[in-house]
């Protein structure tokens, strides 16, 4: 995972590589999503642990994807009390640039928002105070 996240070469994938590196963001591999909402990765509010669902991926270009988007939700310092549909958007964007064949890349930004907004797992979120595209 390490070598794809940093063959990647995007800011993002650079920054979740030196973070599991420094030891200062944990990186787990768990077999499957136990909600059964069929996750690929999460991550544990105000922590520095993510989840990577083994299930969802079968290359390290796609485990990495998962990883990046998980660890942007830890820069974006996200809690219960601010999650927001911009939140995945972003994550969403950074997990596609590192996973170039990840199903988002063929949606353009309005139409991604649009499915995350009606999507089960993320319609109850708010847009965020910056609107769609933050």
């Amino acid at each position: 995972m390490l070598r794809a996240l940093r063959l990647a070469a995007t800011r993002e994938s650079l920054a979740t590589a030196k973070l599991i590196s420094q030891g200062r963001l944990a990186v787990y591999l768990r077999t499957h999503d136990p909600s059964g909402r069929g996750l690929g990765g999460v991550y544990r509010f105000d922590s520095k642990e993510i989840i990577v669902y083994t299930s969802a991926f079968s290359t390290p270009q796609q485990a990495a994807g998962y990883a990046t988007h998980e660890m942007m939700h830890f820069m974006q310092k996200v809690r219960r009390t601010n999650y927001n549909l911009g939140h995945e958007f972003d994550a969403f964007r950074a997990q596609g640039a590192v996973d170039w064949g990840h199903w988002t890349n063929c949606l353009r930004d309005p139409k991604l928002y649009e499915l995350l907004g009606n999507h089960p797992v993320y319609r109850h979120l708010p847009i965020g105070p910056k609107g769609p595209y933050e």
